[in-house]
């Protein structure tokens, strides 16, 4: 998508409860290239109109080095679908001094009667010692779909990144490729079956 206007694509999420450590869920150290679960998709029909929430529930926390968030809901009826039911679960583990590794899962399509899964597993790398003093930060992923009545012959995307966010030298590598069949229900990804680099 290529926005010519001053709107932004998506807003971000205001909801409470979702804002409550939604940092959980952040996943591969993505931005607006892909993120895999964007909790605004919870509620928001087609062309943003407001879809009741039922019931909803959340669990978060951590213990010791690990790191887990699952979410339960259940959106009411629209544009003649029935009740849906979507779930989202985080799961990760602080390794090494400042890194991460962890897994994510989302079940559930609020807006068709077709049922979608998606599951992925991330590394992340953070040093702040790198030739004395200086941060590199380091990303992979990979994420595939699965998605009810629709092909799913090319339904992975996968990448990484590293980048060097310091005063003195800044510097930042990224490739990602997405598959024309990868299909994120409770996320967004602004364009499908492409290799980016830069």
């Amino acid at each position: 998508q290529i926005n010519l206007t001053r709107f932004p694509l998506f807003f971000p999420e205001k909801r409470d409860f979702f804002l409550e450590d939604g940092g959980i869920f952040r996943f591969g150290g993505l931005g607006q290239e892909l993120i895999p679960f964007f909790s605004r998709r919870i509620g928001l029909a087609g062309g943003g109109k407001v879809v009741p929430i039922d019931v909803a529930g959340k669990l978060t926390g951590r213990i010791d080095s690990y790191n887990f968030g699952l979410i339960d809901a259940l959106a009411g009826g629209h544009d003649g679908l029935g009740m849906k039911n979507v779930l989202v679960a985080r799961a990760s583990k602080n390794i090494l001094e400042q890194s991460s590794a962890g897994v994510l899962l989302t079940q559930g399509d609020p807006n068709t009667e077709d049922e979608s899964f998606l599951a992925g597993a991330d590394f992340g790398y953070r040093t702040s010692k790198l030739f004395g003093d200086n941060v590199l930060e380091a990303n992979a992923f990979v994420l595939g779909s699965v998605t009810e009545g629709a092909s799913n012959g090319d339904s992975l995307a996968f990448g990484g990144k590293v980048d060097l966010p310091n005063d003195l030298y800044w510097a930042k590598v990224q490739v990602y490729q997405i598959g024309k069949d990868f299909r994120p229900a409770l996320g967004f990804v602004p364009r499908k079956d492409v290799r980016a680099y830069a």
